[in-house]
Parts: structure tokens; C-alpha cells; sequence
């Protein structure tokens, strides 16, 4: 099933709400079991990433961030593109957990198995 159209009136109220009680950005949410999109708020890069982060590894979470908007920004601008996605840049963190502990990379030759 295809999730509702979101209103962009709708968007432009929330954008002034976050704006007045001074947020730095705002995070739509579409909930999949009620079928409904609802503002979040955060006030600097950091709690972003705490709220985006609470979403994408939530399990169970029938909830997803759908549009990110930068308050500090145009907001016609914003609301004009077909889907907004301006939060703060991810920092660059390395995949360790994709290399094995016998890895090439990291790993000593082991000596071979001796029997006494």
C-alpha cells in the first residue's frame, strides 16, 4: 500500500511551529499502523541524530522519518521539492563489523597446529 500524500500546507504549519518554539529541525514521521505523518522536532545536530538514530534502529518501530527540513532554511524552498532531506551530514563512521577477526587486514599468521 502506498503511504497518503502529506499536505504541504500541513508542512508549513509545522515548519512555523518548530520555528517559533526555536528548533533547529524538523523531522516528519510517518507512522505505518496508524497510517499518519506527525512532526518531530530537534534543537541541534546532535539530538537529530539521537531521534533519527531512535528510528532507524528501533526494531519493531513501525514508524520511518519520511522528510527532514532545515528551519534556518528557505522554507518555500524546502517544502517545494518532492521529498526535503536536510538534516546535519552523517559523520563518517567505518563498517569494523563487516571485517572478520581472521581477516587479512588484521590478522598475524598463525603458526600451524603441532602434535607432541
Amino acid at each position: 500500500m502506498h503511504r497518503p500524500i502529506l499536505a504541504r500546507p500541513v508542512v508549513r504549519q509545522w515548519f512555523g511551529d518548530g520555528i517559533l518554539i526555536q528548533q533547529r529541525y524538523m523531522l516528519v514521521y510517518y507512522d505505518m499502523f496508524d497510517w499518519l505523518y506527525y512532526p518531530g522536532y530537534a534543537k541541534d545536530d546532535a539530538e537529530y541524530c539521537k531521534e533519527r538514530d531512535n528510528v532507524i534502529h528501533g526494531r519493531g518501530t513501525m514508524q520511518a522519518v519520511v522528510e527532514v527540513y532545515d528551519l534556518l532554511m528557505d522554507k518555500e524552498t524546502q517544502v517545494a521539492e518532492r521529498c526535503a532531506m536536510h538534516g546535519p551530514p552523517r559523520p563518517f563512521r567505518p563498517n569494523t563489523s563487516a571485517v572478520s577477526s581472521q581477516s587479512q587486514f588484521n590478522t598475524v599468521p598463525e603458526a600451524p597446529f603441532q602434535h607432541d
